[in-house]
């Protein structure tokens, strides 16, 4: 929605809690973001106000406030700075953390690199990826594995083959892999610190600050390192790495930032959707059952799993979609406000930040009767149609660019995992989800599993 026009009484001011005096509602939302989240909706609805320090901000999660949302980001209502600096050492000015004409170029040269097209001449990385992963789990003697470990480095081996055109035993790919594992860790205290005398904890020397640095220097000489033998690769006539062909288009440091950007991007989020999958399967056997039987009558058929038949699993991919409801990897996103704006009836102020949180939109009661009851026919009679109601990878502008590429690659290994294996969870087995950078479960996931006979 536009500048308003209303006279300033006209507008009411949106409920919330009043928290500390000096430090806002910052304590309650560092000690627990969805809890946090969760009661200040309960307790003030759709439109709830709450402050970080002296920072307003918004919460919102009605899709048509979502709606109005994006559609006034396209006029320039909206922006994403606040955080820019505090992420500047890791992501750079990549296209997560850029903005406004910068963002917008970013994004119009990355865009086809990530289009249906692309993504099926990647399909053979991810089944090939997948089976090498699933060979280990046949020879492994142990009746379970711990989820994230079994999934994280079949994903960053994808990333690392699709990214750089090298496997993960790689030196440079390894070291790039623990390097960024290194700064993802320290990503969220960094931005929480932005709200505490503008981030200067994240400038002190302390030791993990050190250890931030000295990740950083390490992806910085490696993706270095993964450039020139891409670039050398290219020469010889045997790469097509996105690294070379980003290259021509980004000088170093562009390159650097987007190659952080996608590998982030494309790793924990991943491995959280396919580990919550798993999770949800195994406490869910008869869901299970017609997921792997819906597989088996594609590829017992066909033989190998191939690219034209992801379109004939629907029922496997309702799953993936009701798993990513209740679990949405990216569980919140943030705006800056510029200008002072309305949401319905609601004065947005300037220069606050608008933050929206899939984790609470996907539990709208709304839109999803018994939010908390795992149903993947919700996907399949077409009950989740509202715009906005289920956005796992975003909205808007500002949507996840490798979205293509991370439905093909989670359905391609949840449904080759179905194909083989039997997953089973001891009875009440805990989950408690912990919001980090990503959506993750606190103690990790760990599972039974059986050869399918």
């Amino acid at each position: 929605m536009n500048r308003t026009s209303d006279p300033q009484n006209r507008l009411r001011e949106a409920p919330g809690p009043k928290g500390c005096p000096v430090t806002g509602s910052l304590p309650m939302l560092a000690s627990n973001i969805l809890r946090f989240f969760e009661r200040v909706t309960a307790k003030h609805g759709d439109i709830a106000l709450f402050t970080l320090g002296r920072k307003k901000v918004y919460l919102i999660s009605h899709p048509k406030d979502l709606a109005t949302l994006f559609a006034d980001e396209r006029k320039g209502g909206y922006s994403r700075q606040f955080f820019h600096e505090a992420y500047k050492p890791s992501f750079g000015n990549g296209i997560f953390n850029s903005y406004g004409e910068t963002w917008q170029k970013q994004h119009q040269i990355l865009q086809p690199y990530f289009q249906k097209r692309a993504i099926e001449t990647w399909f053979p990385i991810l089944r090939e990826e997948t089976e090498l992963t699933i060979q280990r789990l046949t020879t492994r003697q142990q009746p379970h594995i711990h989820v994230e470990r079994e999934i994280l480095p079949l994903v960053q081996s994808i990333m690392c083959r699709i990214l750089f055109g090298r496997p993960l035993d790689d030196d440079d790919s390894r070291r790039a892999v623990e390097a960024i594992n290194t700064v993802s860790r320290y990503n969220v205290t960094r931005s929480i610190s932005a709200f505490i005398l503008n981030g200067v904890f994240n400038r002190l020397p302390t030791p993990g600050n050190r250890k931030f640095h000295r990740a950083l220097d390490d992806i910085d000489r490696t993706l270095t390192n993964l450039r020139v033998k891409a670039e050398q690769a290219e020469q010889a006539g045997d790469d097509s790495s996105l690294i070379a062909q980003l290259a021509p288009h980004f000088d170093a440091q562009e390159l650097r930032d987007h190659l952080f950007t996608l590998f982030f991007g494309g790793q924990d989020t991943t491995v959280n959707a396919i580990a919550f999958t798993l999770y949800y399967l195994g406490k869910h056997p008869m869901i299970q059952q017609r997921a792997a039987a819906e597989v088996e009558s594609v590829l017992g058929a066909t033989g190998p799993l191939a690219y034209r038949d992801l379109k004939r699993l629907p029922y496997t991919n309702s799953v993936i979609y009701e798993s990513m409801r209740l679990a949405p990897p990216a569980y919140a996103a943030y705006r800056d406000v510029i200008g002072d704006r309305q949401l319905r009836d609601v004065r947005i102020h300037d220069r606050s930040l608008l933050v929206f949180s899939p984790y609470l939109t996907h539990r709208h009661t709304d839109f999803w009767p018994d939010p908390e009851r795992f149903d993947p026919e919700r996907f399949i009679s077409g009950s989740a149609q509202e715009r906005f109601a289920f956005m796992p990878y975003g909205g808007g502008m500002r949507t996840c660019l490798g979205m293509n590429l991370a439905r093909v690659e989670i359905l391609t290994v949840v449904a080759l995992l179905l194909q083989h294996f039997q997953w089973t969870l001891p009875e009440n087995y805990p989950v408690k989800f912990v919001p980090h950078m990503t959506l993750k479960a606190r103690k990790g996931i760990t599972i039974q599993y059986s050869k399918r006979t």
